[in-house]
């Protein structure tokens, strides 16, 4: 299991990798994971493994986001196209065969 580590306002927040910790303590942990701040400096130095661009907008200008919002958009079943790819001669024929190359 991997414990990351935040701080913020006066104290420092625990996020885990498993259920069970939130279970037991999701009054206070959930809430607090919802409330903060996480920013794209504090996801490097966590090693937290996010989207590239995940923390800029469609401008590219840097947007934080929250330790659940990390969570919730990178953990578990989760598929990401980084690419993908079609004939445009194709296009207005019906179904369009494309090709994507994905990450989990």
């Amino acid at each position: 299991m991997r414990t990351w580590y935040f701080e913020y306002g006066s104290g420092s927040q625990t996020l885990r990798f498993d259920s069970l910790s939130i279970v037991h303590d999701a009054t206070v942990t959930v809430p607090a994971w919802m409330a903060s701040e996480l920013t794209e400096q504090q996801a490097a130095e966590a090693l937290l493994p996010v989207s590239d661009g995940y923390f800029r907008d469609s401008r590219g200008d840097l947007v934080s986001r929250t330790p659940f919002e990390c969570l919730r958009d990178h953990l578990g079943y989760r598929m990401e196209v980084r690419q993908a790819r079609y004939d445009r001669s194709e296009l207005g024929k019906g179904r369009l065969p494309v090709e994507v190359d994905v990450v989990s």
